[in-house]
């Protein structure tokens, strides 16, 4: 009800504003959503979240790696090359650091 908020928000004045609302003949009311809808639309945004969080990861796989000077191509094959990488010319700290990724990064085989 944003276009009738007339000062600061609370429930006097959110009651206020949809009481109006609604007397105002060029409303327009929208339909309630079947379950259906409800659950495709939870799939959807659980989804998102989740391929947003893969990337978030990913990157920052990438960016601490690339701090022992090895550096990946962006995406998600990237890191997975980055991953399957022999870290034999490297220290002892980052190959310990590669195991334990690796061990923890198993990306899905759909995107």
């Amino acid at each position: 009800m944003k276009p009738y908020v007339k000062r600061g928000t609370n429930d006097a004045a959110d009651a206020e504003a949809t009481c109006e609302a609604v007397t105002r003949p060029t409303i327009h009311f929208v339909a309630v959503k079947s379950s259906e809808q409800q659950s495709l639309m939870l799939l959807h945004r659980v989804r998102l979240m989740l391929n947003r969080q893969r990337t978030q990861i990913s990157n920052a796989i990438r960016a601490h790696i690339s701090e022992f000077g090895v550096v990946a191509p962006v995406g998600r094959l990237g890191v997975e090359r980055l991953l399957m990488w022999s870290p034999m010319q490297t220290t002892i700290a980052f190959r310990k650091t590669h195991v334990s990724v690796c061990r923890c990064w198993q990306p899905s085989s759909k995107s």
